[in-house]
């Protein structure tokens, strides 16, 4: 009876952590929006200028291979690596975006 009753437990522990909870479809949906709005912004970054927040990421240009870091006024470039792309992304699980750099797919 022990062995049936920690393998019922040992079964719901990893039930409960192997569950991924995806974001409802209207987050899903509006953080899909922001994150093109975003992309779409990059192309009016101009890295020579003082950036405006302190911490902001951004990529340089819609379709770069550079990511920005706004530090004190100033941006500082990273190049993605070798392939890759900057992107701004939808997050699939709670509402907002991330800046990564990616495979471009197409």
């Amino acid at each position: 009876m022990k062995s049936v009753i920690t393998l019922f437990f040992t079964l719901l522990f990893l039930a409960i952590t192997t569950t991924t909870i995806y974001a409802d479809n209207a987050t899903q949906c509006q953080n899909y929006k922001d994150a093109l709005a975003l992309q779409q912004s990059f192309d009016a970054i101009n890295p020579n200028a003082p950036c405006p927040v302190n911490n902001q990421v951004a990529c340089l240009g819609s379709h770069g291979g550079v990511t920005l870091k706004c530090s004190e006024n100033v941006w500082s470039q990273q190049p993605c690596n070798t392939g890759l792309i900057c992107y701004a992304l939808p997050l699939e699980f709670s509402r907002g975006t991330s800046i990564v750099c990616a495979a471009a797919k197409c």
